[in-house]
C-alpha cells in the first residue's frame, strides 16, 4: 500500500462524516504530520495525523480505526481545536 492510498482513505472517512465539506490537506515534514482542515457548514475543524499512525495502519484499516477512535465526534465537539491522531488514540494539539 502506498502512502497516497492511506491518505485517500483518511480523506474518504472525513468526507463520509462531513458530507459536502471542503477539505484542505498539507504535510508538515519537520513535524512528520498531515494536517486536514475541514470546512463544514460554516465551521472549521482540524485533524492532525501523525506519520507514526499512518505507518502502522494498513490503508483498508484506516476508516475503521478512525471510527473506533471516534475522530469525527471529537472534531465536532472540539470545533477549531485540533485533534491529533496517534498510534495510541486521540489527543488535543499541545497535549
Amino acid at each position: 500500500m502506498t502512502d497516497q492510498e492511506k491518505l485517500s482513505e483518511v480523506q474518504g472517512y472525513l468526507l463520509s462524516e462531513f458530507p459536502g465539506s471542503k477539505i484542505e490537506v498539507k504535510y508538515e515534514p519537520r513535524e512528520r504530520i498531515h494536517v486536514y482542515n475541514i470546512l463544514h457548514e460554516g465551521k472549521s475543524h482540524r485533524a492532525i495525523l501523525t506519520e507514526a499512525f499512518l505507518s502502522v495502519c494498513e490503508a483498508s484499516q484506516i476508516p475503521a480505526t478512525l471510527e473506533e477512535f471516534t475522530l469525527a465526534e471529537h472534531l465536532r465537539e472540539m470545533g477549531a481545536t485540533a485533534v491529533v491522531v496517534t498510534t495510541e488514540g486521540l489527543k488535543l494539539e499541545g497535549e
